[in-house]
């Protein structure tokens, strides 16, 4: 009986630091979604956070040409831009929207700052750890938000 209670807490305890938990991160995005499919067994949704803060450049040069008139060259450069798309699917009520108070919400991050501040490295590296949510809001509207669990993917865009 004894070794059998010892074996019982051995495995309890063992189990007790195996446990692969994840905190919640909460991101806001006040946006709507760049995509939806709505029915009675689905719901999905794709939601997007775009890096490129400068955009397309463009450049004029001005030139002098041999009959002393004035040419202007103007250059169009369009960069490309890394995006995260965030993607939540509700398949036959699998992966409901959860009510969340606001006194609960620990781990979060604003769209702007996200977009504005912090590098898409490190960004998708600190999502890899987080169960990650998106919350359709601003961060201080409600006492109380709708939080979707979503998956996502970086892309490289145009």
């Amino acid at each position: 009986m004894k070794k059998l209670l010892l074996l019982f807490l051995i495995l309890n305890f063992t189990n007790c630091f195996s446990q692969d938990s994840k905190q919640n991160l909460f991101l806001f995005i006040n946006q709507k979604p760049i995509s939806e499919v709505i029915n009675d067994s689905l719901t999905y949704q794709t939601f997007e956070i775009n890096f490129d803060t400068k955009g397309n450049t463009t450049e004029m040069e001005l030139k002098v040409n041999k009959n002393g008139n004035l040419e202007n060259k103007i250059r169009v450069k369009g960069a490309s831009s890394d995006i995260v798309i965030f993607k939540y699917l509700n398949k036959k009520s699998n992966n409901d929207p959860v009510l969340i108070k606001k006194k609960d919400v620990l781990n979060y991050l604003n769209y702007e700052d996200i977009v504005c501040c912090i590098k898409i490295g490190n960004f998708l590296e600190t999502l890899s750890k987080f169960n990650v949510y998106i919350i359709n809001a601003e961060p201080n509207s409600n006492q109380y938000y709708m939080a979707k669990k979503v998956s996502f993917e970086k892309y490289i865009g145009l």
